[in-house]
């Protein structure tokens, strides 16, 4: 079994938060699959070998762990409020085409 050292594991959690926080509308497509498998890898990880982790170290992986749950939820919601805003306007849109043909009329 690869032994991961609390350190390391740490590093790659931290790298997964830095990733989350940079995507953006253009690189969404291309880097999340990439953070989605890297995100499971760590969990992984954390898994198989959190007992070999002291008490103080295990708190660490914990509150990170945390911290990427709280940041793949805001690029969630930011997503998710990107295309309440589109939909919005897609509506407004479509009443002011509706309104538009009602006045040839």
């Amino acid at each position: 079994m690869l032994t991961i050292y609390a350190s390391e594991l740490l590093f790659r959690m931290n790298e997964i938060i830095s990733e989350l926080n940079c995507l953006d509308e253009n690189t969404f497509e291309e880097k999340f699959p990439e953070i989605k498998r890297k995100m499971l890898e760590v969990n992984e990880i954390q898994e198989r070998t959190c007992y070999l982790y002291s008490d103080a170290d295990q708190k660490k992986i914990t509150d990170t762990s945390k911290l990427i749950k709280e940041t793949f939820d805001n690029v969630l919601r930011k997503w998710i409020d990107r295309v309440e805003e589109v939909k919005k306007e897609i509506d407004l849109q479509m009443n002011q085409k509706k309104i538009l043909s009602y006045k040839r009329f």
